[in-house]
Order: structure tokens, then sequence, then C-alpha cells
């Protein structure tokens, strides 16, 4: 392999290195409570504690002398288990039913609460947002799933009173519910609406490959992607939705009416590290200030989502909510479209036979049969410059002190043995956005989460698989268990790897140090790369060795057939 060859092979390196490494840097849920009471759609559980002196957190404000006691609503939906706390009208728990969360073996609680006792869409005064509600509400069920909350304060230091009313509406099969909350005669600027303290499943880190957190606004019919630089970022211009997203699950918030702004915080919660928050503060004006806001807490689930794109479709008459939006259907910008492509495809070989790993495995063969002329062409490319390096080598000695004159007898031999230098690397190049958009596919794609391959071992397509589980995390590399697809991948590699040499071997060609380096070091350095990846992703990569050393070996075949 000359120069210019190899320095293609490591430009392609770096390309796909560079796509792991931009994507690697891009709490347990309460349990359900068995209910008692039913209603026809939403059932409801009221438990009452007796009444204590209430604890007044606040520092601006304070309820008006009233004894209420503390209260515990659970709501049931078809998908939803709500706990909402009348201390401040908040809700404790949100629970999707058919989710599981794989850390706790329980359904996912949306409010990710960590280790502390924290609670989710508090109300706060002029963007104070240490200084939430938290005093008893009262609270009255007004039937079809709503569930009003109101209480009378008054500001520190004046007389004059205020009331903030606080009401749920939820429906029997939506993850969206409505918020409405009505302020009359707040001496304040502002209210703000604040979810936090982070969204679940739960985690033991945001590694960018398991889990990870992105902030998005949409408005003006353009998402945008917050980086919160400084842990926090605010905006003043009106949005038609802000969301904080994981890898499978979204928090989406739609004010029904203007706002003043919106801001995401992160790590700024006391005993919670990697907290994601988000406030929608909306101005205060006149005597009385109505404001609505959509809830969306649930999937990133194309089916699921779409259902908010026209009013018919949904309980609530959303319509061009453009939700679709927070799924991140590519690690590169521009190939979300190619994704899309590949995902019907995967979808379409999962109808002919439901196994998401099997229909991975027919998505391999379909991309090596479409790509077979392709990748043809690059071995015996580099096959042919294998050949002639016993020539390169003579011209570089008999030219060693006239660059200018190597060059061109160099060309002239490229032209004669009819070999391109970048043949072996091109078709390589060409197929980088196939391999990127699967990636993104692989990984994120919401119909592999929980998806079995083989079970007792590949369980679920969107994590890693394990053989066994180590009582420790390895120093350095953090791995704390011991999984076959890495080595199996490893092993397919350098397999493919010997196969090539063998084949440009035989047709002549002379294996030396960069060659050793570039077919052992990648699929060691790949390997660690890849170790903790879901285990879709690696099966892909595994198959695809499987069937490019098969290639080969029937091209090196014929090659020894024909000498």
């Amino acid at each position: 392999m000359d120069k210019r060859t190899l320095l293609a092979v490591i430009l392609s390196v770096i390309v796909m290195t560079g796509g792991y490494l931009i994507q690697n840097k891009l709490a347990p849920p309460a349990p359900v409570i068995e209910e008692t009471e039913t209603a026809a759609t939403v059932e409801t559980v009221e438990q009452e504690t007796a009444a204590e002196p209430e604890v007044h957190v606040s520092v601006d404000f304070e309820a008006v002398d009233e004894i209420i006691p503390s209260r515990t609503v659970k709501v049931e939906t078809d998908v939803l288990s709500i706990e909402i706390s009348n201390s401040g009208a908040v809700i404790t728990s949100l629970v999707l039913k058919d989710h599981l969360d794989y850390d706790t073996g329980l359904p996912i609680d949306m409010i990710n609460k960590g280790q502390g006792d924290y609670s989710a869409f508090n109300i706060s005064f002029d963007e104070k947002y240490d200084q939430f509600l938290t005093e008893n509400f009262n609270y009255e069920n007004k039937g079809n799933g709503v569930h009003e909350f109101f209480r009378d304060f008054r500001k520190a230091g004046s007389e004059d009173v205020f009331r903030v009313i606080k009401r749920y509406t939820f429906s029997a099969d939506e993850y969206l519910f409505k918020i409405d909350v009505t302020v009359v005669n707040a001496p304040y600027r502002s209210y703000s609406l604040s979810f936090g303290p982070d969204i679940g499943p739960t985690f033991t880190k945001l590694d960018n490959r398991n889990e990870l957190r992105r902030y998005y606004s949409y408005s003006d019919g353009k998402k945008v992607n917050h980086k919160l630089k400084g842990n926090e970022e605010t905006i003043t211009n009106q949005v038609d939705w802000a969301s904080i997203n994981g890898k499978y699950f979204s928090l989406i918030i739609i004010p029904e009416d203007k706002t003043d702004s919106v801001t995401w915080e992160k790590n700024s919660l006391s005993g919670y590290d990697q907290s994601s928050e988000l406030h929608i503060s909306s101005n205060l004006s006149g005597n009385t200030t109505n404001g609505s806001f959509y809830v969306y807490a649930g999937p990133k689930n194309t089916e699921i989502l779409k259902k908010y794109e026209m009013s018919e479709t949904n309980e609530f008459g959303l319509s061009d909510s453009h939700f679709n939006e927070v799924i991140d259907s590519s690690t590169i910008p521009g190939l979300g479209w190619l994704s899309n492509i590949l995902k019907y495809i995967l979808i379409l070989f999962h109808k002919l036979i439901p196994n998401y790993g099997v229909a991975i495995i027919l998505l391999t063969l379909l991309i090596k049969v479409i790509f077979y002329p392709v990748t043809h062409k690059s071995f015996e490319s580099t096959s042919k410059m294998q050949a002639i390096q016993p020539k390169l080598k003579k011209l570089q000695d008999q030219y060693k002190s006239d660059p200018q004159k190597l060059n061109m007898a160099t060309a002239e031999l490229y032209k004669e043995e009819g070999v391109n230098p970048l043949g072996g690397c091109l078709p390589m190049l060409v197929q980088m956005p196939i391999f990127f958009a699967l990636y993104g596919l692989l990984n994120s794609y919401f119909g592999l989460r929980g998806a079995s391959f083989i079970p007792g071992w590949i369980d679920n397509l969107s994590s890693p698989e394990s053989i066994f589980t180590l009582p420790f995390a390895i120093p350095l590399l953090g791995w704390t268990a011991v999984r076959l697809l890495p080595f199996l991948y490893l092993g397919t590699q350098l397999v493919m790897s010997r196969i090539t040499q063998a084949g440009t071997a035989s047709a002549g060609g002379q294996s030396n140090s960069q060659m050793k380096m570039l077919t052992l070091g990648m699929p060691i350095m790949f390997f660690f790369i890849l170790y903790d990846m879901p285990s879709g992703l690696l099966l892909y990569w595994t198959i695809t060795n499987v069937l490019s050393a098969a290639q080969q070996y029937v091209i090196n075949k014929k090659r020894a057939a024909q000498s």
C-alpha cells in the first residue's frame, strides 16, 4: 500500500473514529399503589392525613391562615399512574405503565427524583425558581379526569390576598395531559411553571451511549438544540414547545399562551449531580391571569407522537405539534432521511419475521448485496496495489533523489497496470453515509428498546448484552460486565483482516508494519470503543465482518484458481 492509499485509509479511520467521539461527547420510582375507588375512564384515590402545622419555605409570600390537611391524589389512566400532592399541588410520581426501567425492574417514573424528595410542575413568582409554592392546597375532583387545587396567599408584609388555582386534566389513553394555572390579584410581574429534577428512567451516568440529555425548543418551523453553556440557558422568544430529552423518552411542555421566557438548568440541585430542569415563565397582567400548558411525558415513539399532528387523533385536539422533532434519527446532520429509509426497511423485515435481531441481520445482508459491486472493486483494487508493490519499491530506489521523476514514473506505472491508488479506499468512503445512518438508527430507534434477539443472552437490543456481571468495575475502563458480542466483533474483524492479508500476499504483496498496524490496531481500538455499545449495533457490525470475510475468501479462491 503506497503512502497516498495509506493516507486515505487513515483519513477514513479518523472520520469513523471522530463520529464515535462526537457521539460520546454529544432513584428508584415510587411503587404503584393499588386503587380502591374507580371512575369511568380515570381511577382516583385520595389519601388524607391529620392536619399538621404547615412549614413555609417561601420567603416572598405566605399562605392565608387556614389549616388544610396533607393529601395525596392518585390517578390511574390506561398508560399513566400519577400521584399528586396537595403540598404545592405538584406531581410527585408520573409512572409509564407500559415501559420498564431496566435498572429497577419497575415501570419508569418520569419524575426521576434521584435520592432526593423532589416534585415536578411547581409554581414560583418572578423567576425565583428556589421559592416554590409548597403550602397545602384545597382539592376538588371535578370529574372527567379533572383535578383542581386552589389556595389563597398574601405577599410577605401585605394584607392583600391573591389566589392560585391549578387544574390537571388527564385522558384515559394519552401520555399527554393539561395543566391550567389561574392567578388572581397576584402582586408579581410573572409566574413560572417548573419541571424537575429530571426525567426517567434512572441511569448510572449520562454517557451519551445508554443515556443522554438534550434540550430542544421548537418555533417558526425549526428545532433548536440548546447546549446549556454554563449549565443554564434562557430564551425570551415565543416557542411552540420546549423539551428535556433522554435517549428514548421525552418531556415536552407546550404553552398555549404567550410566554415571557424559557429556562433550562442542569446540575443545579443540591444532592442531585445531574439534574435537568425546565422553567416556563409567563407575564401576570390584570386582575386575573389564565395560563394553559400541555405536557407530553412518554416515549420517543413515532407512532405515538404522530397522534398530535391531527386534532382528530388525540383527545386534546392538538395539531401540527411536530413532536417527532425530538427524535434524533442520525448522529450526522443531514443524514436523517437516510436513517428513516433504513428504519422503514428494518420495520418491514420485522413484520416479515417478528424478531428485531433477525431483522438487523436481514438489513445487513441487503446492504451487503447493494454494495457488493463497490466492495468487490475495493477488494480487487487493494489486491492490485499490493501486487505492484515490488515495482513501486524499485521506482522509489531508482528515483530516490528526484521526487518529481518518481511521481511521474509512479503515475505511469499506475496507468500501465490499470490501478487507481485510491480505488481501495474510495468505495469505503462511499459507504460512510450508510454506516453513520445505521449507527444513528441502531443506537436510538425506540423499537429496539427491550427487543429480544436470543432470550437469555441478547434480551435487549438497545443496551449492551452480558454473559457475566462483575462484582466490581474494572479500573480506568469502568466495565462492569463480561460481554460476548465485542469479542465476537474483534474475532471476526481479525479473521477478515487475516483473509485480506492472505489475498494480498498471494497477489505478490508484502506485509509491512504500517499494514499490520491498521489491520491489528483498528480492530483493537474499536473493540474498546464498542464494548458498552448497544447490542443491536454490535450485531450489525459482527455480521458485516462475517459477510466481508466470506466475500474476500471467495475472491482469494478465485484468484488462486486463475494463477
